[in-house]
């Protein structure tokens, strides 16, 4: 079973998502799409076999990552990067346990980081600085309110190639 973040009541607050703008008509700022969203697992040969053979997903990489303790396992699913993570060592798991997956985070793409910061930060989002991405020439920044408590990252493109700064994109 999934656990989610208490309900609390009161004015609606603003949600991210595809469009996201403090204005309707905006020039820039608006989130492109989803990127990516990050499930943890605590059996990555399960996931494997899950999300590969029964759901059909194309695994794009399958790396690790020991100075951060973590394997990583990337699907292609449309324009989405499914990320699966997991613990190095891999824990031993004893049986299939579908309540071991769970939403790690979600990343969000952009035209225009600065843009996108400014308008979220306006709009009463608490946001980090932007900081350099994983990719070489990208930027990103993470949301830290309005998220449902899931861990929400913006990122934007690489300069000149129009292609986000993926690790499991080829």
């Amino acid at each position: 079973t999934a656990t989610s973040a208490p309900v609390t009541r009161g004015p609606e607050p603003q949600r991210l998502g595809p469009g996201t703008s403090t204005e309707p008509d905006s020039p820039g700022g608006a989130l492109a799409g989803l990127d990516h969203v990050v499930i943890r697992t605590a059996d990555p040969e399960r996931a494997l076999a899950t999300y590969g053979a029964r759901l059909g997903l194309d695994l794009r990489r399958d790396m690790s990552r020991p100075e951060w303790s973590t394997r990583f396992l990337f699907f292609r699913c449309g324009d989405l990067i499914l990320e699966v993570t997991s613990a190095l060592p891999a824990p031993v798991v004893a049986g299939p346990h579908p309540s071991d997956d769970r939403l790690w985070g979600l990343a969000w793409r952009t035209d225009d980081i600065d843009s996108t910061h400014e308008r979220l930060r306006e709009a009463g989002f608490a946001v980090s600085a932007a900081r350099p991405g994983r990719a070489p020439g990208t930027r990103v920044f993470s949301v830290t309110s309005g998220t449902c408590d899931v861990p929400t990252l913006i990122l934007d493109k690489i300069p000149g190639t129009g292609r986000t700064g993926r690790t499991g994109q080829s």
